[in-house]
């Protein structure tokens, strides 16, 4: 797994501080450009701030608050990182039927999109025990997957999602491994970003992404594949927000040093 790779990565490395909450592992896979556009985006005021880029191909990556859990409200991603590694393994193949007619990972693609019933639907079907043991065994320990407020028919309101800025990348990292196969770009394709997202990250780049917002947070979780072969993962969670605009300039920081 990832997160597995970026440990070794670091084992005989010299560990760069940019900031006593932002580490950089140094190589020629991610710039010092890169690590500065990290704890710049960090600095925005307006939020509580978990940054991080990983060069998909080396694993090398800048992160800041990397082991800080923010809270979720849908935990797609890690549902697509945990569902493409199910489908992996046989025990639930992308390609099933899961109730009304609808393929898994149609279902998993459907909560990228914002479905909050879809996303309970995926919990169910995976089992939140599965999930639990699936996280441990993979080491997340920064992520908590417990479900999805639904209002009908009957409120339900579960106990909150976690996630860390480490262990996104190591999810986005899950889902870039498994893009050879069709079905599993099709659950990340056609992120729900804004405009002003599209457009920071222009036309010529494949995307896969998922967003989660609420009144106080927006989280950024992207697959950038340029068309020079270079491939990033980019995360962008916020807490306490002041405006959905901060997150949407953190991106831009990000991007402005990877576009090259």
């Amino acid at each position: 797994m990832l997160h597995v790779i970026l440990g070794l990565a670091l084992l005989g490395q010299p560990q760069i501080l940019q900031n006593p909450d932002t580490l950089v592992t140094p190589s020629a896979g991610l710039s010092g450009e890169v690590s500065r556009a990290v704890s710049a985006a960090a600095a925005l005021e307006g939020a509580v701030w978990g940054v991080g880029v990983v060069n998909l191909r080396t694993g090398e990556r800048a992160v800041h608050n990397g082991s800080r859990s923010f809270r979720l409200d849908m935990p797609s991603l890690p549902l697509a990182a945990c569902g493409v590694e199910l489908s992996a393994s046989g025990e639930i193949p992308l390609d099933s039927m899961i109730g009304r007619n609808e393929r898994f990972w149609e279902k998993l693609h459907w909560a990228q999109q914002g479905g909050r019933g879809v996303c309970a639907a995926v919990i169910w079907s995976i089992g939140e025990t599965r999930i639990a043991e699936w996280l441990q065994s993979g080491g997340f320990s920064g992520t908590v997957v417990n479900g999805v407020y639904l209002d009908r028919p009957v409120p339900y309101e579960p106990e909150p999602n976690y996630t860390t800025p480490d262990d996104a990348l190591a999810f986005l990292g899950i889902v870039y491994r498994s893009l050879e196969h069709r079905d599993a770009r099709r659950i990340g394709e056609n992120p729900p970003l804004s405009q002003t997202n599209r457009e920071t990250l222009g036309v010529s780049n494949t995307l896969y992404g998922w967003l989660d917002e609420t009144s106080s947070s927006r989280h950024i979780f992207l697959i950038v594949r340029k068309p020079s072969g270079e491939d990033y993962g980019i995360v962008i969670l916020s807490e306490d927000l002041c405006c959905p605009g901060k997150a949407d300039m953190a991106l831009d920081i990000i991007w402005n040093s990877l576009k090259g």
